[in-house]
């Protein structure tokens, strides 16, 4: 497998609907297509469970990587990673993987974080961010003196809780110092602040 085989092809118009009925049936029709379509059903067919399975084993053996790294990776902009990947002068396709994997195109990557940033999708940020605070796994820092903090920067929090209620805390305390500036008006027609100047 080379980069070129990843790089979009393009398409030649069609002289006709025969000619364009006749070369889509052909492709869907090919070894290729139709591998793809039984993985497709074969990966539709496993439960939840089994994708977390495959989701962790690979995280684990392939990537070796820790949860945080993934998210934190995961959450860059993707052209701002492949701009280092290019520096250090590596190919990731050359990169050894005991099983075959599809790698996905920068565009893909980021239309896949777009969708998401955007809402796009069924599970939200905020239904995430909710089943994080909530989650049993960070149960034991639920009493925690860090709960809420507007002292300790929520950037140098390491447990969950502690961490998103003090973000939550400090962004609620940032907003409200802001609002009851004495360079601020609300202006009620518009529903917006503005900046007014003081003599």
């Amino acid at each position: 497998m080379t980069p070129n085989d990843y790089l979009p092809t393009m398409a030649q118009p069609a002289k006709d609907g025969a000619s364009l009925r006749k070369r889509t049936a052909d492709k869907e029709n090919c070894p290729s297509s139709i591998q793809k379509r039984k993985k497709t059903a074969q990966t539709a067919e496993l439960s939840v469970f089994e994708k977390l399975q495959m989701f962790y084993g690979f995280l684990q053996h392939e990537l070796q990587w820790s949860y945080g790294e993934l998210l934190y990776y995961a959450s860059y902009e993707i052209y701002d990673i492949a701009k280092e990947c290019l520096l250090t002068n590596r190919s990731v396709t050359a990169l050894p993987m005991s099983i075959k994997v599809t790698l996905a195109t920068k565009m893909q990557m980021t239309a896949v974080m777009q969708h998401f940033f955007n809402g796009r999708r069924t599970f939200t940020v905020g239904a995430i961010i909710e089943r994080w605070f909530k989650h049993g796994y960070g149960a034991n820092n639920r009493d925690s003196d860090l709960m809420y903090s507007t002292t300790v920067a929520y950037t140098s929090i390491a447990p969950i809780r502690p961490a998103l209620s003090s973000f939550a805390a400090q962004l609620n305390s940032s907003e409200t110092k802001w609002l009851v500036s004495p360079t601020m008006v609300y202006n009620s027609k518009d529903n917006m602040y503005g900046h007014i100047g003081i003599c």
